[in-house]
């Protein structure tokens, strides 16, 4: 059913601006006649900072558990428990404060103190330092050979610790190991679960290939092996957001990485998070798209061009997708952003297919 064109404005009513056609798109900069066909290349300076190994007399669990807090508290308790319900008394757990007010230091150090019970030690930074910073503080931080990060929002079902563990001492090579996860809404209810990546344990076969063209992985899914940090680095700035995508592919493009197909592991995603805040304003693309520049960089020389290219197209794709479904929802201005940073990343025939279909849900096609 094509759009119907009357009811459609580009921005906000303040901005009022019906639209017109494709030529529009020209005027308000969402799209430029001299875009190039291809994928738009910018220089991305992954700026990666040093991990220091452990001075050779200090104590190894084989578990880290790093679980992050910055100014709420009515999560943290959930995840604890869920960490401390399979924890041998050789689990290292810390909960590192990014810096929060005192009072809410004060209510997050009685939250560790009562769950915990001596278990579990609490950190507070005297500054917040943000994203990805304080992933990297918690890196540096674990002692375990192996780092499993949380946030306050995360939690893990029964089994995670023994199922991961185990697919690592059949593949002690592995530089890094997760499960399947699922996003839950506010109640705990599951309104998503990965991609079953494969039906049984084992090594993913094509993992390089897979994680190079979207990001796969979530935090609370993943376990990576402490000395995989201090041969690669830590968590880099200079692609925002996905960050934590940046690093998935740095791994995968050194060492091979163990899965296990259950679902052991929750995140949270509400209406208010960062990641939706960045989605609707098209942040959330435009990172994306500095993160494929810049892995181009690390990836084999023999896949790099076409991984990078394919991941542009894919980027772009769901870009204009996501403009799709907020012209769906009368989000003029996020459908607008997000088009714009989608035709950044690409313009190849795919792409220009895709754009068709957007077009198409307002009577315009003619790109």
């Amino acid at each position: 059913m094509a759009w119907p064109t009357d009811d459609l404005t580009l921005y906000d009513p303040a901005h009022l601006q019906r639209y017109r056609d494709s030529r529009q798109l020209l005027e308000l900069g969402i799209i430029r006649a001299d875009d190039p066909p291809d994928v738009t290349t910018e220089v991305v300076t992954l700026n990666i900072p040093h991990i220091a190994p452990l001075p050779a007399d200090t104590a190894r669990p084989f578990w880290s558990v790093m679980l992050t807090a910055y100014d709420r508290t009515a999560y943290l308790e959930r995840a604890l428990r869920s960490v401390l319900a399979q924890a041998d008394n050789e689990m290292h757990i810390e909960v590192v404060n990014d810096g929060a007010d005192p009072r809410t230091q004060a209510e997050l150090a009685a939250i560790v103190g009562g769950v915990g019970a001596g278990r579990v030690t609490f950190t507070p930074l005297p500054r917040n330092v943000g994203h990805p910073h304080i992933f990297n503080v918690c890196v540096a931080r674990a002692r375990g050979r192996w780092i499993h990060l949380l946030h306050d929002d995360d939690w893990v079902a029964p089994g995670f610790y023994a199922a991961l563990r185990a697919g690592i001492q059949i593949a002690p090579d592995v530089g890094m190991a997760l499960c399947r996860h699922a996003r839950v809404d506010e109640a705990g209810v599951v309104q998503w679960e990965s991609w079953l990546e494969r039906a049984t344990p084992g090594v993913i076969d094509g993992w390089l290939d897979r994680i190079s063209l979207t990001c796969r992985v979530q935090f609370a899914a993943a376990a990576i092996r402490r000395d995989v940090f201090e041969t690669l680095g830590g968590f880099a700035t200079g692609v925002g957001s996905t960050f934590d995508w940046d690093m998935w592919k740095r791994i995968a493009a050194r060492y091979p990485v163990w899965y296990e197909p259950r679902p052991l592991a929750r995140f949270f995603q509400g209406p208010l998070s960062l990641t939706h805040g960045l989605l609707r304003s098209g942040g959330q693309v435009a990172d994306t798209r500095r993160s494929i520049q810049a892995s181009h960089a690390y990836l084999p020389s023999a896949v790099a061009d076409d991984l990078t290219r394919r991941a542009s197209d894919q980027c772009a794709v769901y870009a204009l997708d996501v403009a799709r479904r907020y012209l769906l929802a009368g989000d003029a201005r996020a459908a607008a952003a997000n088009a714009r940073e989608g035709l950044r990343a690409a313009r190849s025939a795919q792409v220009r297919a895709a754009l068709r279909d957007v077009l198409a849900r307002t009577g315009e096609a003619d790109v």
